[in-house]
Order: structure tokens, then C-alpha cells, then sequence
């Protein structure tokens, strides 16, 4: 899937919001993240942002960007089995349950200026795909 590098709008609980998914890089290999960013409409300077990076045991972005998964358990032969959880960033259902996690974890998006970031990916892939909306 190409990525859409514009900002998306999505409507939770009556206010707008404008998301994102990014790839970030690190210049060491198997140190990349998938970044997920929102922000109220209007509210630019306190930006939501869940870094989904792969030094926590995560597969990120390659090869279909915004898509970030827990792999599997290697076999006897060496191949990995199926992937264990993963979740689609791409999504408008997920920027939605993304948006929702925050602002029960205390995002305030229209009170507090400064950027809220959360760094538990992991945690929310496996939450996400055994239980639906987190």
C-alpha cells in the first residue's frame, strides 16, 4: 500500500481530528518505528504521537508501510511461523481506537500544549488484535 504522507481528518466523539503514520529510520539495522501522530483540529502544538518501534520486538513498516506486527515463533527449519498480533496504522478504525487509548491515558489535546507521547506499541498491538478497540 503507497503511503498517504497528507494528514487524514477523522470525527471521534464529535471533534475532528487530523492523523498520520510515519517511518522513522535509525542508523542502526532493526532500529526502525512506525510513528502514529494526531492532533485536535486547531491544537497543532500538543500532538498525540505512539511510537511503534522495532527494538521493542516489533516488526515495522517493511514491507507495507504503517503496518507494524509481533512475529511469530521461528520453526525447526528457521522460517517464522505466523505472525502473532499486528495492526494496520493505515486504518481509520485504528487511528480512531489510537485516538481513544490517549485520551483515556490523559491526552488533552484542547487544555495542554506540548506533545503526548506514548511508547507502548507493543502493548497495544497485542491489545488491539485479541481484543478489538483498546
Amino acid at each position: 500500500m503507497a503511503r498517504n504522507r497528507k494528514m487524514r481528518r477523522i470525527v471521534v466523539d464529535g471533534r475532528t481530528f487530523l492523523w498520520t503514520t510515519t517511518h522513522r529510520h535509525s542508523k542502526l539495522p532493526g532500529e526502525c518505528a512506525e510513528v502514529f501522530t494526531a492532533f485536535l483540529e486547531e491544537h497543532k502544538r500538543s500532538p498525540l504521537r505512539i511510537v511503534f518501534d522495532e527494538r521493542d520486538g516489533l516488526c515495522a513498516g517493511y514491507p507495507q508501510a504503517g503496518l507494524v506486527w509481533i512475529p511469530g515463533p521461528q520453526t525447526a527449519a528457521g522460517t517464522p511461523s505466523p505472525r502473532t498480533a499486528e495492526l494496520d496504522l493505515n486504518l481509520p478504525s485504528t487511528a480512531e481506537t489510537l485516538i481513544r487509548h490517549a485520551l483515556r491515558r490523559g491526552w488533552t489535546p484542547s487544555v495542554i500544549e506540548k506533545p503526548y507521547e506514548l511508547n507502548d506499541g507493543k502493548d497495544l498491538v497485542l491489545r488491539c488484535d485479541r481484543d478489538g478497540p483498546v
